[in-house]
């Protein structure tokens, strides 16, 4: 399919187009055999990325969405039908309600302070988007929520955590991959780039779901059996991620690898030093060590994807 351009197609406006969430949902409206119009919002509509989109008819307005310039956001979601975002709060709620848009998606998640009832609080990113949430919820706006499951690139990317044991000389070697909570814990997995769109176009074209709809992505599966199917290069399917081709466990092909929990202090100093490290690190932390301590009971699967 191609983007309409008939007035009488809905117009979706995508915050945060070049993105892998609002990619992931303009590819999956792209493919869509309905027709939409589309508008991708953006603060460098010169990405590559962005101008592909532009080639397949995406509307492409390049903005700074912030709270010193409302009218931007305004402006952005004017004759909005559908509104999906991913990182902008109360500002995108309240201008969404006032373009009449007929369905705003939020990506959201749970708060995890509040699941772990205050014992991990550094996790605020899960915070935020709960706030907006409730926030969405209380505005009266009509609301669907999108939830992305654990990330597959948490694994795939997580080079740091990969450690050697034994003796490099001996064939007995094996290698271990340490993060801060059990092995046991079963997680929502979820390929983000490529599913999470399909999730959302589901909440857009389904008559089942639609406006005071809850959708959580993902494949609840262990630890233990992601690094295990990791290894064997199987990883559910989810190793067309071309951004981590091929997965950093491939490296040791013909090696075994084996889960292992880890101190939170040894996983922190472990994390690649990158500038961000001191915020980043430490709300990752508190995520796993919440994972663990209470689960992912607060994900479920409501949709089948075939």
């Amino acid at each position: 399919m191609t983007v309409s351009k008939l007035a009488t197609a809905p117009l979706a406006v995508i915050v945060g187009i070049t993105g892998k969430q609002g990619g992931s949902v303009a590819r999956a409206l792209i493919a869509s055999e309905r027709a939409y119009r589309l508008r991708g919002l953006s603060r460098d509509v010169t990405k590559p990325v962005a101008q592909e989109f532009s080639k397949q008819g995406v509307e492409l307005v390049n903005v700074t969405l912030s709270v010193d310039k409302p009218e931007d956001a305004y402006k952005a979601f004017a004759g909005a039908d559908i509104a999906f975002e991913i990182v902008v709060g109360k500002l995108l709620i309240d201008a969404a309600k006032a373009a009449n848009v007929k369905m705003l998606i939020w990506s959201s998640l749970p708060s995890h302070t509040e699941i772990s009832q205050g014992r991990f609080p550094l996790a605020q990113f899960t915070d935020s988007k709960a706030a907006v949430e409730a926030y969405a919820r209380a505005s009266g706006v009509p609301l669907a929520v999108a939830m992305a499951g654990f990330w597959s690139g948490n694994i795939a990317g997580a080079f740091y955590a990969l450690k050697r044991q034994g003796d490099i000389a001996i064939d007995g070697s094996y290698y271990t991959f340490e993060m801060p909570f059990p092995g046991t814990t079963r997680v929502p997995l979820s390929d983000t780039a490529h599913d999470f769109g399909l999730y959302v176009q589901a909440q857009i074209e389904r008559a089942e779901l639609g406006v005071g709809s809850e959708v959580r992505a993902g494949t609840m599966v262990s630890m233990d059996e992601i690094v295990e199917e990791y290894a064997r290069g199987e990883c559910f399917g989810l190793c067309r991620m071309g951004e981590y081709s091929p997965p950093r466990l491939f490296v040791v092909s013909g090696k075994t690898i084996v889960y292992k929990e880890v101190e939170l202090d040894a996983w922190l100093e472990a994390f690649p030093p990158i500038p961000i490290k001191k915020v980043l690190a430490p709300a990752l932390g508190d995520m796993y060590r919440t994972f663990g301590a209470v689960g992912c009971t607060h994900f479920f699967i409501v949709l089948n994807q075939d």
